[in-house]
């Protein structure tokens, strides 16, 4: 053989060494991206969730301070309900898109909404002093008291959390 085609060999050899090592790290990410993404925790997790009182009164301020973190942006929503479990019959009176590009409402930060219980039944809420919300909740106050419930919802993409903190209208 020619020194030429030894050579020419060689670098064959050290082209197909470097396709089957980047073809092994490919087959090697591909087959454990399932456990990348479980450790990873790409999903939506609701880490916090209360309130600073389960009564309230006509011009009262209830506080409701929560935490979600997500790698996505992801919609809040808070339901007044009569159980602990969120139905098609709960009352929706706060829905908010948060993450990243939001002013307000960001992941992995703890944020607290400021809700006021006016005589009128409404139920104003804001953030940072901004409004973000006003509620007529006549529909859902069949009686004074009415013992219930608020629930929160994180969604991004692929799922929801939910947690729930007991609110009783006087």
């Amino acid at each position: 053989m020619k020194p030429t085609n030894l050579r020419n060999l060689g670098k064959i050899i050290s082209v197909v060494r470097v396709c089957v090592l980047a073809m092994s790290v490919v087959l090697f990410t591909a087959c454990g991206a399932d456990k990348l993404q479980e450790e990873l925790d790409l999903e939506i997790d609701l880490v916090h969730f209360s309130s600073d009182k389960t009564d309230i009164y006509p011009g009262e301020e209830v506080h409701f301070v929560w935490e979600a973190e997500s790698l996505y942006d992801f919609d809040v929503r808070f339901f007044l309900s009569k159980d602990t479990r969120k139905s098609d019959d709960d009352y929706r009176f706060i829905k908010e898109q948060c993450g990243y590009d939001e002013d307000h409402c960001e992941q992995y930060d703890r944020v607290i909404f400021t809700c006021l219980f006016l005589m009128d039944n409404s139920l104003d809420c804001d953030e940072d002093n901004k409004l973000i919300s006003v509620n007529d909740i006549t529909p859902y106050l069949e009686e004074l008291p009415m013992l219930g419930y608020v629930i929160i919802e994180v969604c991004d993409e692929t799922r929801c959390e939910r947690a729930y903190t007991e609110l009783n209208f006087y």
